[in-house]
């Protein structure tokens, strides 16, 4: 695709991505959205390179909550404040600097800063950011192929999203086939040069948590730019106005979902079968056997919303005591039927 195509596809991209990502409270909240300048949201140090100065552009401000992202021993375990992250962007396309941080926890012990440029290329460029001589040494540069790379988990594989099965109707462009698939094509081939730099200074977590997160930027930019990609005709054609309406129209439904209240139903299972030989495998199964209870009833719960919202708890009783009636007129007459504990 060409560079100003990317820049609608990033866009819309991105407020798909977020839409999808957030629901019962946790996810990506919008804090602010609107243009910056010298007056306004002017970033620090300036937006500086290839000798030109990116003055104007559009500011972001996005709050990610990962309490639902993480297992639930992390949850339990991490302070409070710990798992929000704040991620502010200023993008004066074709150049965007990402700083992400966490200042309820970490403050300026975590930072990691993603610039970004994106240029009509093949892969031709080595230090497109121009970093000094004394910095060089440290980077490491990781190529990303959308089409043929190694995904970071199976999991990762979406079939509605393969560049290499994919084929735009409103384009004609894809499936992306072959190894350097780019140098064999009469598609417009552009380039995201990406440089992260991240710092997690926290004594005996650095290295392996750096690692981590450059690693998981890698993950990240790949399974992007192949949804990306592969949702070609749903962006193509789009004009910067539609963008705006699209982003402005995804934080109200991003506001609404992350207002709604959430609880968690703490529950504790203790159980004992003293049968030799039996008692581990069938202590093991009934524990087993309740998650899914658990699971099943709570699913259950939460879709019969507009059944219960709205009753009190006369209610509740009232309709308990139909329902015992009812259960006790069906053993009577040997009509019980279904089976016992939601299952």
């Amino acid at each position: 695709m060409t560079v100003e195509e990317y820049n609608v596809a990033q866009l819309w991209s991105v407020a798909e991505v977020s839409k999808n990502e957030t629901g019962g409270g946790e996810g990506i909240e919008v804090l602010v959205n609107e243009p910056f300048n010298d007056d306004n949201y002017k970033p620090s140090p300036p937006l500086y390179i290839g000798g030109k100065l990116y003055d104007q552009g559009q500011y972001t401000h996005k709050r990610f909550h990962l309490s639902n992202k993480v297992p639930l021993f992390v949850r339990l375990l991490a302070p409070r404040g710990s798992l929000e992250v704040d991620e502010r962007a200023w993008n004066a396309y074709p150049y965007c600097r990402t700083i992400i941080e966490n200042p309820k926890y970490m403050s300026d012990k975590f930072f990691l800063k993603i610039e970004s440029i994106y240029v009509q290329d093949n892969v031709n460029e080595e230090n497109i950011h121009q970093l000094p001589p004394d910095v060089l040494p440290q980077r490491e540069v990781v190529y990303i192929d959308i089409a043929n790379d190694d995904l970071h988990s199976p999991s990762d594989y979406d079939p509605c999203c393969d560049p290499t099965k994919f084929q735009s109707v409103k384009t004609g462009r894809g499936p992306l086939v072959g190894r350097e698939w780019w140098k064999n094509t009469d598609m417009p081939i552009m380039c995201a040069y990406k440089l992260v730099t991240c710092e997690f200074m926290w004594w005996g977590l650095q290295g392996r948590v750096e690692t981590m997160l450059q690693n998981q930027e890698k993950r990240i930019f790949q399974n992007f730019h192949r949804q990306l990609f592969c949702w070609m005709d749903k962006w193509y054609g789009l004009s910067m106005k539609d963008i705006r309406e699209i982003e402005e129209k995804a934080k109200h439904e991003l506001d609404k979902n992350t207002d709604m209240p959430i609880m968690c139903a703490y529950k504790l299972v203790t159980c004992e079968f003293m049968w030799w030989g039996l008692q581990g495998r069938v202590e093991t199964m009934l524990q087993n056997q309740e998650k899914r209870i658990f699971q099943n009833f709570h699913r259950q719960l939460f879709c019969w919303m507009d059944k219960w919202y709205g009753l009190s708890m006369k209610d509740i009783r009232e309709i308990e005591e139909k329902a015992k009636h009812e259960l006790d007129k069906q053993r009577e007459t040997g009509e019980v039927r279904g089976t016992v504990a939601g299952e």
